[in-house]
Parts: structure tokens; sequence; C-alpha cells
């Protein structure tokens, strides 16, 4: 990487890498240091188990208080890609064309002040504000080439947020976010299983493969449904030790994202508080749990 960041060449490739894999993917593997699947049938399915089933690579995911594609935060995004000129096909903040906009906004940003600005806003505002706690679950759960890719991402925004430098300011997304009760106005399990699945309120984010692993070490069997069940499931048959485990993978987000606090600043406090947040409120319903089961 040059001294003047993240090339535009650089942002591209990794933006596609998100994409359907096609024909011309095995040459951007090459090109990223990425091992190639070995058929383009079994690329796909990775990818699908990637970003299909486990992890979502949408800013609303993660920003929106529903923890669900679209809402506000992805009219936000949309709204500052709308004054960039970007032309919005589809889903407004899906990853591959938040990263080809930043990747124009590099290419400019030499000889224009005007896309320097906007690169350090769009950087700040809208990328790094998620892009950890999504890269973060695609390195814990997804398979090679994805993991590995996850990983060059994660660098290459660290740097980028080194060189531009902090704006001084939580990001908007963030400084909006809802506030985190989570367990604290619950009236039953369907309402903690919900709220523990939206990352900007619980601070963390839980695939199926995080859930499945959570079953196994349990042995509890994995019903068919979405993550809210599975998880409303969990807790319906194994409420003190479920919690027990999501208490230990909330602790190891929180820690994860406390690592960037020297980089990342506000971001990283917000997601890690978030996190630790949750720990406390687990621990909390872990006491009611257990105090019920005495009495009875």
């Amino acid at each position: 990487m040059s001294t003047s960041g993240a090339s535009a060449d650089l942002l591209r490739l990794l933006g596609g890498f998100v994409e359907t894999p096609g024909d011309a993917h095995r040459g951007w593997a090459a090109a990223l240091g990425l091992v190639a699947p070995e058929s383009l049938a079994a690329w796909r399915k990775r990818h699908a188990q990637s970003f299909v089933e486990q992890c979502y690579p949408f800013a609303s995911v993660y920003l929106g208080s529903e923890g669900a594609i679209g809402g506000e935060a992805a009219d936000r995004v949309a709204g500052f890609r709308g004054l960039l000129g970007a032309r919005i096909d589809g889903s407004p903040d899906a990853l591959a064309p938040l990263l080809a906009d930043y990747a124009a906004l590099v290419e400019r940003s030499e000889s224009d002040p005007r896309a320097r600005h906007a690169r350090k806003a769009m950087l700040w505002e809208h990328l790094l504000c998620w892009l950890m706690p999504f890269l973060d679950s695609v390195v814990r759960v997804a398979p090679a080439p994805y993991a590995p890719w996850a990983s060059v991402v994660r660098d290459v925004f660290l740097c980028e947020a080194t060189l531009l430098g902090d704006p001084g300011r939580m990001p908007l997304h963030l400084r909006e976010a809802p506030i985190a009760d989570i367990g604290k106005h619950a009236n039953s399990l369907d309402d903690v299983a919900g709220g523990l699945l939206v990352p900007v309120c619980s601070g963390i984010v839980l695939t199926r493969r995080d859930l499945s692993c959570i079953a196994d070490e349990l042995g509890v069997a994995m019903h068919v449904g979405n993550r809210r069940l599975l998880l409303r499931s969990l807790l319906e048959q194994q409420p003190a030790a479920t919690l027990r485990q999501l208490a230990d993978e909330a602790g190891r987000q929180a820690r994860g994202y406390a690592r960037d606090r020297a980089t990342l600043g506000s971001i990283s406090d917000f997601w890690s508080e978030r996190a630790l947040a949750t720990v406390a409120a687990i621990d909390a319903m872990a006491v009611q749990v257990s105090a019920a089961a005495i009495a009875s």
C-alpha cells in the first residue's frame, strides 16, 4: 500500500469479492493472495454460506434499530451516496457498491479537495462505524476464501483510519443509535432473543454458526428456523447454560473491539461498551433464572 493509502484498484477488488463469484473472481483471488476454491460451483456455495446464510454485507443490519436490511440506516447511506452522484441499484447500503464509491473518491482525492473531504466523511460515517463487527463475524464463521478476505479488508481500513485521522466525533449512525436495554424491558424470551440480534443495541453479532456452536456445546438439537427462533429455543431448553455461553461470546466480542481503540476511538468504545452492557444484562438474567430454579 502506498503512503496515500489503499489504491482504488485494491478497493474495487475487495468490493467485487463480495459479489456472486464469476469467471473473473479466480484472477481477483490471485491478485489478493487468496486461495480460490476448486470449482466455481464450490465457490458459489461458500459465498452463499458466508453472505446469505451467516454474515450479511449491508450497513443497515449492523446500524439499524431492527437489525435487518433497509430502514433509516439504509436511507442515510443512500442520502450520502446520492450527494456523491452515485447510481444506486438495489440495496443502497450493500458493501460492494459502497467500496466502489469509496474507491472512486480515493482515485479523485489526490487532486480534488472536495473528494478528500468526502473520502474521510464516508470512511468514518458510513464504513468504519459497522465494518469491524461485520468483518470479525466473517473471520469467525466464514469458509475460505472469505475469512482471509475479511482479514485483508480489516487491515486495509485500519490503515485508512490511521492515514485520514479520527474526525473527533462519533458517526451519526452511532450517535442516534437506540438505547441498549437488552432484557431490561423484555416481557418474553422472544423479546430477549430479538434484542440480542440487533447489533447496534446489543453490541454483538450472533450468526447461525455461533448459535449452532452453542447448541452443540449444550447438546441441544437445532430447530429449523430463523436466528430469533433458534435463540429462543436455546433459551427455553437450557436457559442458564445458554446465558453463560452468550455472556462469554459478548465478552469475547467486547475485547475484540477494544483492541482497535487506539485507531478507531469512539467507534471502538461504542461497540465495546454496548457489548459489555449486554454481558451485564445477561448476567442479571442468569441470576433471575437461577433464583427461579431454586424457588421451583
